[in-house]
């Protein structure tokens, strides 16, 4: 999961991907039969929850990640990550 998370950073930091172009990438992996995805039904639902929200791509696999670890909350000082469904955490 750490490599994909990696993969999405690079795509749009470095070749300037755009949000459609990441999501296309992701789903070509996930539907890849040479390829094994560490937690691919986590990863698909991060996939899901990034196109439908503002929330990174990260933001949306460590949300996901901890409601398949039955967390009661994730925290965020990120109003983008809270989008997410983590809980906002103001200071």
């Amino acid at each position: 999961m750490i490599v994909v998370v990696e993969l999405v950073w690079v795509l749009e930091t470095s070749y300037r991907f755009k949000k459609k172009e990441v999501e296309q990438v992701l789903e070509t992996l996930l539907r890849s039969k040479e390829l094994v995805i560490e937690r691919a039904e986590i990863v698909a639902q991060a996939l899901r929850k990034f196109s439908t929200s503002r929330a990174d791509f990260a933001d949306c696999l460590i949300e996901r990640s901890a409601q398949a670890a039955e967390c009661q909350h994730t925290v965020a000082f990120d109003r983008n990550a809270a989008a997410a469904g983590m809980k906002l955490l103001e200071v």
